[in-house]
């Protein structure tokens, strides 16, 4: 199966770094494609590489994470985005749920175990999604098809009176 592309943005290139090193990410399923400290470089970044999931933390300058978060999903309503927070701010929890983000994470209660649930739990949601979204189209290509060959019998018979 395919790399899962993950994209981080955090206003704290530790938090990022920390991040970075938790997990072995190729070997669990997954792809750093990119990493900024500037929502609006984020945006631009996301843009080009097209990560089916986003870090994201909520309190950084220019740009805060949900306002991110907004503009990421009017890009792309399929994306996974983890908001990420060194504070239990239920406020910013419920805005997180209410725009349809995956989950709100505490910094300081993430590590190496916390992180692949995460992920995985994203990861399956994904392959769901995608499996889902084949399926759709296999149907609608073959609902097509039937009312072509359904259009050939009525053009048959119009000819044939």
């Amino acid at each position: 199966m395919d790399l899962i592309d993950v994209m981080l943005v955090d206003d704290d290139i530790l938090a990022i770094e920390d991040l970075e090193d938790m997990i072995h990410w190729e070997d669990n399923g997954f792809n750093l494609v990119a990493h900024t400290t500037n929502p609006l470089i984020g945006i631009e970044l996301f843009k080009k590489h097209q990560p089916q999931i986003v870090i994201v933390d909520i309190y950084m300058p220019i740009m805060d994470g949900v306002k991110f978060s907004k503009t990421i999903l009017s890009l792309n309503s399929h994306v996974k985005i983890i908001l990420l927070s060194s504070y239990r701010d239920f406020d910013y929890a419920k805005k997180a749920i209410s725009i349809g983000l995956s989950n709100y994470l505490i910094k300081n209660e993430i590590n190496e175990t916390t992180l692949l649930a995460e992920l995985s739990k994203l990861k399956n949601e994904l392959i769901a999604e995608n499996k889902s979204m084949r399926l759709l189209r296999r149907q609608r290509l073959q609902d097509t098809l039937n009312d072509n060959r359904h259009l050939e019998d009525d053009l048959e018979i119009i000819e044939s009176e």
